[in-house]
């Protein structure tokens, strides 16, 4: 019996326990406490196979800044199209 112990990324700490597990036959992970909930051995195994939480929180990053560089382009370009019809009606004036 064993106890792993981490404070940082549980899937950082799930993938080495499982890596060490492998080479080492007397290891044997058979459930876990990940954030105060138990977890059997499949479990585990999703959990290490998760991206790192640095990895995750630059997929929301992206995420959420996706639809405000879309909304910004969209404003970019009523705004060009808007310029674009004045300078056409300078130019009609002006002929």
């Amino acid at each position: 019996m064993g106890i792993a112990i981490g404070y940082d990324d549980p899937a950082l700490i799930m993938k080495k326990l499982l890596e060490f597990a492998k080479t080492n036959e007397k290891l044997k992970v058979k459930s876990a406490v990940v954030e105060g909930r138990f977890c059997e051995r499949d479990e585990i195994k999703e959990i290490s196979e998760l991206p790192s939480r640095e990895v995750m929180l630059s997929m929301l990053a992206g995420v959420l800044q996706s639809p405000l560089s879309m909304t910004a382009g969209a404003l970019s370009a009523t705004v060009r199209s808007f310029a674009n019809a004045m300078e056409a009606l300078k130019n009609q004036k002006n002929n």
